[in-house]
């Protein structure tokens, strides 16, 4: 599934706010009463201090006009996602789940999402300076009647190899493209990683590097609602009819 629900991003940046706004409703307590209680009374201390003072109420005002506009764009955001369980279920947040490559077994009562090495292409192009190393996942949904979910299993898996078969793909047209006694430079990495399984939501994420010259990287989290085993897209999160519908 292609998104990052925004407000786990947002959510720190808004405390981040808050504290820097502590800070300066701080210092301006403090410039308050160095300015009423300046044992030097000479007016130039006083200017001096006034005018600090005068910053913070501004930096002050600032920082609140800030956090309000952060507070505005959730609003428009909450406005059009649907208000149901999908929602920050999946955010690549592995702590939760013990995710591991390979052998994954999921213990609850809901179906079983089983993670194993399908398929694992490998191309060393000494000659040419290009390789790859591409391990494509396979993923067997057990229901909880203990058989499998055959239908299921088969659609998420065969969505999952053919993102990864494009960027196998590429590269081999790279490879065919470079002529003979030149450098190709290129370096293709894919791999997977369970980020996600609880009792709502199955996700498994593909991490993707091609290196040449500089590099891009990649990720792509695939999500199954646990009790249907039906992949879950961007369109499933927005109400019909929103503009991001």
């Amino acid at each position: 599934m292609d998104f990052v629900v925004l407000k786990s991003y947002v959510s720190p940046f808004l405390m981040l706010i808050s504290v820097f706004a502590f800070i300066w409703q701080t210092y301006i307590i403090i410039a308050f009463f160095l300015f009423f209680f300046n044992e030097a009374g000479q007016q130039k201390n006083k200017m001096e201090i006034f005018v600090i003072l005068k910053l913070l109420c501004v930096m002050n005002g600032l920082i609140d006009k800030k956090q309000k506009q952060e507070e505005h764009k959730m609003s428009k955001l909450s406005s059009v996602l649907k208000k149901d369980r999908y929602c920050g279920s999946c955010c690549g947040n592995a702590s939760d789940n013990g995710s591991r490559n390979g052998g994954y077994t999921a213990k609850t009562s809901l179906p079983v999402y089983k993670v194993s090495l399908a398929k694992k292409y490998t191309d060393h192009q000494k000659d040419k300076r290009m390789e790859a190393s591409v391990k494509i996942p396979k993923v067997k949904i057990t229901g909880t009647d203990g058989k499998v979910m055959k239908s299921e299993s088969e659609k998420l898996n065969a969505a999952i190899s053919s993102y990864q078969n494009k960027f196998i793909k590429d590269y081999k047209k790279d490879v065919a493209d470079v002529k003979k006694g030149e450098k190709g430079n290129e370096s293709l990495t894919s791999g997977y990683k369970v980020v996600t399984d609880n009792d709502k939501m199955f996700c498994l994420r593909i991490d993707t590097v091609i290196a040449m010259g500089g590099s891009q990287s990649y990720a792509k989290i695939f999500s199954v609602d646990k009790k249907s085993g039906k992949q879950i897209t961007l369109k499933n999160l927005f109400k019909k009819g929103s503009r991001l519908y």
